[in-house]
């Protein structure tokens, strides 16, 4: 059915498990931190998550995201490259295209 976007478990569906590329990778929506791609978390993880990382965000002014996926991408040859390849990919959806302080946390 249709989500509310104001769900934080509304996230648009994608497979992590086949060959991907990082620009693949849907973006947290607007003021969200989440993209559970490998669809590990049920709606009361995301709505805790969303809120433990809202307060991270106002409080330390740091941008905190969580990613989940089955594999990385296949054009990333590590974890650390993984993880800066989406941060630079996910500017645009931080409000920001200068360098601010983000931080990615990967769920395989």
């Amino acid at each position: 059915g249709a989500c509310a976007a104001e769900d934080p478990a509304c996230l648009p569906p994608f497979n992590s498990s086949a060959p991907y590329n990082v620009s693949d990778l849907p973006g947290p929506e607007p003021g969200r931190f989440i993209v559970d791609a490998a669809g590990l978390l049920d709606a009361s993880a995301l709505a805790d998550l969303h809120d433990n990382l809202t307060d991270i965000n106002e409080t330390y002014r740091l941008s905190p995201y969580v990613l989940t996926v089955d594999v990385i991408a296949q054009n990333a040859a590590t974890y650390r490259e993984f993880a800066r390849r989406v941060l630079r990919e996910w500017r645009p959806f931080n409000g920001t295209r200068k360098a601010d302080r983000s931080i990615v946390i990967i769920v395989t």
